[in-house]
C-alpha cells in the first residue's frame, strides 16, 4: 500500500486505523469502536462488515460512510490488504512471541494505541496465534475475529500519527527493494554470452583435503570454541585460508557446502561455531534450558576469529602434518547474517557503539514504531559497557558478507572503513536483515575499487543456507525460490572474488562483472552486481521522496 496515495485525512485516518488492527491490541470479536482525538472522536466499524467487503466487495450502508472516502484503486488495494495472509502457522508465530525479538516487537506495536504493553500484548499474542491456526492463516480479518470476548466491543484510544507513520516505515522497507531491483534490470545490460564463466566455477574442483575437528579453549572459562579445518593434502606452496563463519541460531554444517566448494578449488578452509550465538545456544533458550545469551557477546565475536588464526598458527609450527599447507598472512573470511558481521568487523569497520546506542534510544519515543529484527537484536546490549572497537586482524586481505546485520552497528561510516576488498551479499526478500537499512544504505560508504554488491531480489535471510536454522527465530524464516541456485551463485562468486585477491589471480577478475552475473542469472532467483552506489543512485532506485 503506497502512503503516498492516502491524501485526505479521513483516507488516511481509515487506513491507519486498518493498519493498527493489523498489528496492534484489538478487543473485540464483533464491533470494534475507535476513539481518535478530537476533531474526529469516536466511530464504529463492524467485523463483518469488513468481511463482507474484503471477501465479495459488497459494501454495506454502515460501511458505506468510511468507504465513500476511498476511490476505486484505495478500496482495491483495501480489499487486499484486509486478506493478505502472511506465511507462518501457529507454531513459527509462538516461537517468535517467545522470542527476545518477538518481545520487543510487541512493545513497539503497543505504541499505535494508548494501552502499556502489559495489557495490551497478551491479547495481541493470542490473537496472532490463535489467527496463524484458523482457515485463511494470519490475515487482519483473522486477527481481528479472534480478539477478545465475542461480542465485547471496546472503546480504542488510537494514536492515528503513529499508524499512519509506522505505515510509511514499513511501506519503505517492503517496496524499496522492489523499486530496487526494477531500477536495476533498467540499468544498461550488457549483451549476454552464451553460457557464463562464472557457471564453470560452481563447478567442483579436484583439489584433495582431509578434514580436522578440534577444540578452541577460550579465556575466562567461556565456551569453547568448535573448529573444523580442511586441510590440503597436496601442496606445492602454502595455500591463502578461508575462514567460514555461520550466522546466529546456525551451525557449520549450514555453509559446510561452501566450505568443501573452496576447499576442492585449492583453498585451505577453517569454519567454526560460536558458542554464544549458535544454534545450539539459542536452542537451549527456546527450550526454556538456559537463558539468552550475554547481550553483547556477538559484537566481540571476531576476537574468537582471531583466536582460531592463533591457534592454527600453532598447529601449522608444531605438527608436521600442517607444516608449509597454510599462508595465515593471506586470509579471506566469508560469514553469513552475524558471520558477516564478524567478517566486516575483523576486515576493518569499527562498531560504532554510541551511534547504536543513540539509535536504540529512540525505540522508547512514543511516536515512532520500530520492526527491523536485526535492529531490535543489535539493542539488546546497547546500554551495556562498551566493548573493544579494534576487532580488525591484519591477516585479513578479503571478506564476502552474506545479509549482513550491519546497521547501525556500522552503517555507511563503518563500510567506509573498510580496509580490505569487500562482496556483500544481499536479499530483497530478507526479513530478519531487511535489505535497505542493513545492506544497501551502508553499501554506499563503500566507495572502494574492490568492493561489490550483489542482490537478489527473491533472496531470503536462509537462501545460502542448507539447513532452515538462521535468524531470530529461524522457524520464522523461509529459504525463498530456489537455494540451490543461490548457493551455486555463491560458489562460482566466492571462486571468483577469493582467486583476485587472496591468490592474485588477476584474470578472474574479469568475472567479477555486471555482464557475467548477468549471464549467470536464472529464474526464478536473479541476481545483479555493483561495483559502486553512492546515496544519491538509490534514492534516484527506491524513488525516496517521490
Amino acid at each position: 500500500m503506497k502512503v503516498g496515495a492516502i491524501k485526505k485525512f479521513g483516507i488516511n485516518l481509515f487506513f491507519g486505523s486498518l493498519f493498527s488492527l493489523a498489528i496492534a491490541p484489538v478487543h473485540a470479536a464483533d464491533k470494534i469502536t475507535f476513539f481518535v482525538e478530537p476533531p474526529v472522536g469516536q466511530f464504529t466499524i463492524l467485523v463483518k462488515d469488513l468481511e463482507l467487503f474484503a471477501k465479495e466487495g459488497k459494501i454495506t450502508p454502515a460501511f458505506a460512510f468510511y468507504a465513500d472516502r476511498l476511490d476505486k484503486v484505495e478500496r482495491d488495494k483495501l480489499r487486499q490488504f484486509l486478506q493478505i495472509s502472511l506465511p507462518f502457522d501457529e507454531v513459527q508465530i509462538f516461537h517468535f512471541l517467545n522470542s527476545y525479538i518477538g518481545k520487543i516487537t510487541i512493545e513497539q506495536l503497543s505504541k499505535i494505541i494508548d494501552t502499556p504493553p502489559e495489557q495490551s500484548g497478551p491479547f495481541l499474542e493470542g490473537a496472532l496465534i490463535q489467527a496463524a491456526a484458523a482457515p485463511g492463516g494470519l490475515t487482519l480479518l483473522n486477527i481481528l475475529q479472534k480478539y477478545g470476548g465475542e461480542g465485547t466491543p471496546v472503546t480504542i484510544p488510537l494514536n492515528v500519527k503513529v499508524a499512519a507513520n509506522t505505515i510509511a516505515h514499513v511501506d519503505e522497507i517492503l517496496t524499496a527493494t522492489d523499486r530496487f531491483a526494477s531500477w536495476l534490470e533498467k540499468q544498461e545490460n550488457p549483451a549476454k554470452a552464451i553460457a557464463s564463466p562464472l557457471t564453470e566455477l560452481a563447478e567442483p574442483g579436484t583439489a584433495k583435503w582431509t578434514k580436522q575437528v578440534f577444540s578452541i579453549a577460550r579465556p575466562g572459562g567461556k565456551s569453547p570454541i568448535l573448529a573444523v579445518v580442511y586441510l590440503p593434502a597436496n601442496v606445492t606452496r602454502p595455500a591463502p585460508v578461508v575462514v567460514v563463519a555461520p550466522g546466529l541460531n546456525s551451525n557449520i554444517q549450514s555453509l559446510n557446502y561452501i566450505a568443501e566448494h573452496l576447499a576442492g578449488r585449492g583453498f585451505a578452509v577453517a569454519a567454526l561455531d560460536f558458542p554464544d550465538t549458535d544454534a545450539r545456544r539459542i536452542g537451549e533458550y527456546l527450550e526454556g534450558t538456559a537463558g539468552l545469551p550475554a547481550a553483547n557477546a556477538w559484537i566481540e565475536q571476531p576476537k574468537d576469529i582471531t583466536l582460531l588464526l592463533d591457534t592454527l598458527t600453532a598447529k601449522a609450527s608444531a605438527d608436521p602434518d600442517w607444516r608449509g599447507k597454510l599462508d595465515l598472512d593471506n586470509v579471506g573470511v566469508l560469514g553469513q547474517s552475524l558471520g558477516a558481521y564478524t567478517a566486516l568487523a575483523i576486515g576493518g569497520s569499527q562498531p560504532r557503539w554510541n551511534e547504536l546506542r543513540r539509535t536504540c534510544g529512540e525505540l522508547k519515543d512514543p511516536e515512532r514504531v520500530f520492526l527491523n529484527p536485526a535492529l531490535l537484536w543489535q539493542c539488546r546490549g546497547a546500554n551495556r559497557p562498551a566493548p573493544d572497537p579494534n576487532l580488525q586482524d591484519k591477516r585479513v586481505k578479503a571478506v564476502i558478507a552474506l545479509n549482513p546485520v550491519s546497521n547501525p552497528i556500522f552503517g555507511d561510516r563503518g563500510f567506509g572503513e573498510m580496509k580490505v576488498p569487500t562482496m556483500i551479499f544481499s536479499g530483497g526478500d530478507d526479513k530478519f536483515a531487511p535489505a535497505l537499512p542493513e545492506q544497501l544504505q551502508p553499501f554506499t560508504g563503500l566507495q572502494r575499487p574492490d568492493g561489490y554488491l550483489v542482490f537478489l531480489p527473491r533472496g531470503t535471510h536462509l537462501s545460502f543456507l542448507t539447513i532452515e536454522s538462521d535468524g531470530v527465530p529461524g522457524e520464522m524464516l523461509s529459504a525463498g525460490p530456489s537455494p540451490a541456485l543461490a548457493r551455486s551463485y555463491l560458489k562460482s562468486l566466492s571462486i571468483a572474488f577469493f582467486e583476485t585477491y587472496l591468490n592474485g589471480k588477476k584474470d578472474y577478475s574479469e568475472y567479477l562483472n555486471d555482464s557475467s552475473v548477468r549471464a549467470m542469472s536464472q529464474p526464478p532467483l536473479s541476481v545483479y552486481l555493483l561495483r559502486t552506489l553512492t546515496k544519491e543512485r538509490l534514492q534516484e532506485a527506491i524513488g525516496t521522496g517521490n
